[in-house]
């Protein structure tokens, strides 16, 4: 009985006992683990070659999941008479974890060292710094090397860990001198990026990666599609010749005489290279257009019929229907001025509904190839803007001939006919075509708001200021398809940076990458568009304003091809997010620097009366007006829908393209086409 007494206490007993040995059981199992840890490393046969540190990521793992078993035991209350072997373990795993993510960094530095180490005079640098380099890097890599033979052969737990700290500060001094390495090769670098400006665009382990390779075809079409805005892969002929470039689309671009082959015993520089496919690109494009734009004229009225359209890329159809159109709608405003009346526009815009009809009936035609397609579409959205214009002409109670407003501030592209040069014109400003190999975007529907938008951006760029192109709260999108459609008409590089603020090290530019894109976009001559304007300090603002007024005296370089005629300017320009109130960025602006541009809400029935169009629907004006009085009977009804973001015109377009056009549709029964844009608008409401 004097037993049961103590039953309780006994109880307690056996339970702590129970709990010290699961934790000695646990203790035991995670020195297993972390004893069987060992660092794979590869080993080159010979004593050329670099040895490297494979399948780290189930180490990460099991060091991981031992860390959580260690932090687990430290909360444990039957811990303390193992105190001192979990401090030990502890100590241990934070050794290993430092030790391996030092070593794998180091690995990845060292290996583009190596590579460009390996490549030699191919790289491109002077002899003299090449050697110099050379002479360096071969003593830290036996270093790299002697450390990573002694990691193969050691114990980690026994032999590795005990003197842990004087091993990582040994690796620390390794990659220090590493690190002074690629200090070093910063002069080689901007030589680099001197002769060739589309290298700026390049990070520096980028840089370093496609000079180490020069003669990987995979390495350079992948600075292909960084350096180029819509270049994807290069053609080569048989003996291994550039003989020209295929877009993102896969449409081809041929060159006039084929290049030097990248792929011989003794290649180019890779600059060297890299610039005269820039110099094929932009020759074959204006060779292009001026057939592209003769072929046109021949068959005006049959573009998809006789094959014109699905012959030229995207780029020189949309560029011909500009030139054509300007040429055709001055014509007309010329014989107004001669003959006194409006006929001659008349006639003009008579004879583009006819050419409309044409477009519209050939994109109602059932093909089953989306390319084409979307180059009708694109297409069709051009010749609208141009029939707009031609229509606003029309309606003016007096003619003013070319000096009329609504034809002063459109764009006007012209090409002479003996130097093959296209210029660009809009209010007193002229541009010169920049020959780029431009993305497929879609152009701009314009609408009166929209121009007026486009001309504050063009008196920006003429006056020499930043254009800030800030957002409303009804207007906050729109502002990257201006750009797109402006970029497009002039053919001009244009780059879109994401920006974070300097202090953020987990993602987004810093201000020396945005400065180095700025040098480089001023010696290409291209667009920089900064988004994210409210997310940089006024520090860094300062610093990209001096870096782009900035005019320091450029290093002579011999042997590459001069940069400095190049067709287009360089502009800078500024967005903000739709979220950040507009007077919270004006007030902060420097004006003698930026000019702020602000997007006013854009006209919704022209717009939707457009894409009605677009979408081959009969009857577009009542059509469209009928959509918004649904529209803002809908907003009356249900306030919160506005804040979901349904009205908005990419979601109403959306709806449009899901809505099936019915043909030859009569006025009287428009309302069986309202019904469904209905039904489809209520099932994106659910």
């Amino acid at each position: 009985m004097r037993l049961y007494r103590h039953e309780d206490a006994l109880l307690g007993l056996c339970n702590a006992a129970r709990m010290e040995h699961e934790v000695e059981l646990d203790l035991e199992v995670l020195a297993g683990h972390v004893r069987a840890i060992e660092f794979q490393i590869r080993l080159p046969p010979g004593d050329d070659g670099f040895p490297e540190l494979v399948h780290t990521r189930p180490h990460f793992e099991i060091l991981a999941d031992n860390v959580g078993v260690v932090n687990r035991l430290r909360r444990s209350p039957h811990r303390h008479p193992f105190q001192p072997l979990i401090d030990y373990w502890e100590h241990t795993l934070g050794l290993l974890q430092e030790m391996l993510e030092v070593l794998t960094q180091m690995q990845s530095e060292c290996r583009t060292l190596y590579e460009l180490y390996r490549a030699g005079g191919t790289a491109g640098g002077p002899p003299s710094e090449m050697d110099g380099f050379r002479e360096a890097f071969r003593a830290c890599f036996v270093q790299w090397c002697e450390l990573m033979r002694h990691l193969s052969t050691a114990r980690l737990v026994e032999s590795i860990c005990p003197v842990g700290h004087e091993y990582i500060a040994e690796l620390e001094a390794v990659r220090k001198r590493l690190q002074q390495q690629a200090d070093g090769l910063r002069d080689v670098l901007e030589r680099q990026r001197y002769g060739c400006p589309r290298f700026y665009l390049l990070s520096d382990s980028q840089l370093i990666a496609l000079m180490s390779r020069p003669t990987s075809l995979s390495q350079v079409e992948q600075a292909l599609t960084i350096v180029f805005e819509n270049v994807r892969r290069l053609h080569l002929s048989q003996d291994g010749g550039i003989c020209g470039v295929y877009t993102r689309d896969e449409e081809y671009i041929p060159f006039a005489a084929p290049l030097a082959p990248a792929r011989t015993k003794h290649p180019l520089p890779v600059a060297e290279t890299m610039s005269q496919v820039e110099r094929g690109i932009r020759d074959a494009l204006q060779d292009l257009l001026c057939k592209c734009h003769a072929a046109l004229r021949g068959g005006y009225f049959r573009r998809v019929e006789s094959g014109w359209l699905r012959s030229w890329p995207l780029q020189l159809c949309l560029k011909s229907a500009e030139l054509q159109n300007t040429l055709h709608t001055r014509n007309a405003l010329v014989q107004c001025c001669l003959v006194g009346r409006k006929k001659p526009l008349k006639m003009l815009r008579s004879l583009h509904y006819k050419l409309l009809e044409e477009l519209t009936a050939s994109s109602r035609s059932e093909t089953h190839d989306w390319w084409q397609r979307k180059k009708l579409h694109n297409l069709l959205i051009v010749e609208m803007n141009a029939r707009d214009v031609i229509g606003r002409l029309c309606q003016r109670r007096e003619l003013h001939g070319l000096e009329s407003f609504e034809w002063v501030s459109q764009l006007h592209s012209h090409l002479h006919p003996t130097t093959r040069r296209c210029t660009v014109n809009v209010i007193d400003v002229r541009f010169r075509y920049g020959y780029e190999c431009k993305r497929s975007t879609e152009p701009m529907l314009l609408t009166p708001a929209s121009e007026k938008t486009r001309l504050a951006t063009v008196c920006s760029i003429r006056a020499g200021q930043i254009p800030a192109l800030l957002g409303t709260a009804g207007a906050s999108c729109g502002r990257r398809v201006l750009l797109d459609s402006l970029s497009q008409s002039l053919g001009v590089f244009l780059l879109t940076l994401e920006c974070q603020d300097d202090r953020d090290d987990h993602g987004g530019l810093q201000s020396e990458a945005v400065l180095r894109m700025i040098a480089g976009m001023k010696r290409l001559g291209g667009w920089l568009a900064l988004a994210g304007l409210e997310r940089v300090s006024s520090i860094v603002l300062t610093r990209i304003v001096n870096g782009v007024w900035r005019t320091s005296p450029e290093p002579v370089v011999t042997g590459v091809g001069d940069h400095r005629g190049r067709a287009g300017r360089f502009q800078l320009f500024m967005l903000t997010a739709s979220c950040v109130p507009t007077r919270e960025i004006t007030g902060t602006l420097d004006r003698t620097a930026y000019r702020p541009v602000i997007f006013t809400p854009v006209d919704r029935m022209k717009v939707l009366e457009g894409w009605l169009w677009l979408e081959n629907f009969d009857h577009c004006a009542h059509i469209a007006k009928l959509a918004g009085l649904f529209l803002d009977n809908m907003k009356l009804r249900e306030p919160g829908l506005a804040d979901r973001g349904l009205f908005s015109l990419r979601r109403l377009r959306q709806i449009f393209e899901n809505v099936p056009p019915r043909e030859h549709t009569s006025p009287r029964y428009l309302g069986t086409e309202m019904k469904t844009f209905a039904v489809a608008f209520m099932v994106s409401v659910k």
